[in-house]
């Protein structure tokens, strides 16, 4: 399960896997955190051994302090909406609470902002542990005769090779990243590979 951070009321900073019931801690350190997650990985590249464990899911929080912010500050906004139509009945004074909610839209886009520009810096330390399946990928010819047509049909192809290098490079974050930080990495990471694929 991945880890976020959350301060209660006393200060005191402590980790949690469920819904937080207290304020969000982000912080701004996500860049340092990319560097520091993939320090934290095994230096053999068995990633699928890694232990998912709490050094790991710390430096993972940052990532995620961003995004679960940028989720709640969203459903903070929606609430509040739906309160202001009970509690205001003029049109004006509505669409002036409105008009102030309105800056939460802007809260939310920049912690969406800050997560997004981490996990492109982590997408950055993740593609050198593909530099062998895309040497591989770019060496490919793609105008086969029919032998190797029936080659590629029973072969390990590079295709099969980058499958593999996807599942090792990337799969033990996912236990560590929040569902929607996962996805937007694994998007990252294939962007580049076909931009990468493309320009060959």
């Amino acid at each position: 399960m991945y880890t976020y951070v959350t301060e209660n009321t006393t200060g005191n900073t402590t980790h949690t896997n469920a819904t937080p019931t207290t304020h969000i801690h982000p912080t701004t350190d996500q860049q340092g955190a990319a560097a520091r997650l993939l320090q934290s990985a095994t230096h053999d590249g068995d990633h699928d051994t890694l232990a998912a464990g709490r050094t790991s899911a710390l430096h993972a929080a940052p990532f995620n302090n961003a995004e679960m912010s940028a989720v709640y500050v969203t459903r903070l906004r929606t609430q509040l909406e739906e309160l202001v139509v009970q509690l205001f009945q003029g049109p004006v004074d509505r669409e002036k609470v409105k008009s102030v909610l309105a800056d939460l839209g802007k809260t939310s886009t920049d912690f969406r902002g800050l997560a997004t520009k981490a996990l492109d810096t982590l997408c950055g330390g993740v593609m050198p542990r593909l530099r062998h399946v895309l040497d591989a990928m770019a060496s490919v010819g793609y105008e086969l005769n029919e032998a190797e047509y029936a080659e590629n049909e029973v072969a390990d192809t590079w295709v099969q090779q980058l499958l593999r290098g996807l599942q090792v490079s990337l799969h033990w974050l996912q236990p560590l990243l929040t569902p929607g930080n996962y996805e937007t990495l694994f998007h990252l990471v294939l962007d580049k590979v076909c931009v990468l694929g493309e320009g060959r």
